[in-house]
């Protein structure tokens, strides 16, 4: 499925795509399968309507049972005014108000298995049309008590940050 979405991202952007596997020949599960192909999805977005790039470079690896996707382009990259943009922050801060329907997003991931992206209008809340989160439950005695959740911008290093919501959830159920 990465592959596939690397050689249709080529064709139809005509952004040059190159794919690094390094795992394992073992098979990867549904579950991150999923989760690295939509990840690759919206940062290829992110890549056509942000970076201005002529190149990207798609890498997956394995470190110590961890699957790694790394996505890098020769893009602009984020400029200061983007990452200070008050009226972005305002809206987060708006979504923060507006508890229940973070609420009933997290609720969501409570009767999931393992870590929960949604991305961008994924959420079905207007509001967090520009964020993501990145949401995983946690047990104790085998029942689940709670999820933790990491909301923030579409565009940031999902490689680094699902592997922190699911090893932390997992350390909460430890």
């Amino acid at each position: 499925a990465i592959q596939w979405e690397a050689t249709r991202f080529q064709a139809r952007t005509g952004i040059r795509c190159r794919l690094a596997w390094a795992p394992k020949n073992e098979p990867v599960d549904r579950t991150r399968q999923l989760a690295m192909f939509r990840i690759l999805q919206e940062a290829l977005t992110n890549v056509v309507r942000h970076a201005h790039a002529g190149a990207v470079r798609i890498t997956v690896r394995e470190r110590g049972g961890i699957l790694m996707l790394t996505i890098r382009d020769n893009g602009r990259g984020i400029t200061k005014a983007e990452l200070s943009n008050v009226e972005r922050l305002k809206r987060l801060f708006e979504a923060f108000n507006e508890k229940r329907d973070i609420l009933h997003l997290l609720d969501q991931s409570l009767n999931a298995e393992g870590v929960q992206i949604f991305i961008g209008q994924e959420s079905g809340y207007t509001i967090l049309d520009e964020c993501s989160v990145v949401a995983a439950p946690y047990t104790l005695d085998n029942e689940v008590v709670g999820v933790l959740g990491v909301i923030g911008p579409t565009r940031k290093a999902y490689e680094r940050v699902i592997p922190i919501v699911d090893i932390t959830a997992r350390l909460l159920g430890a």
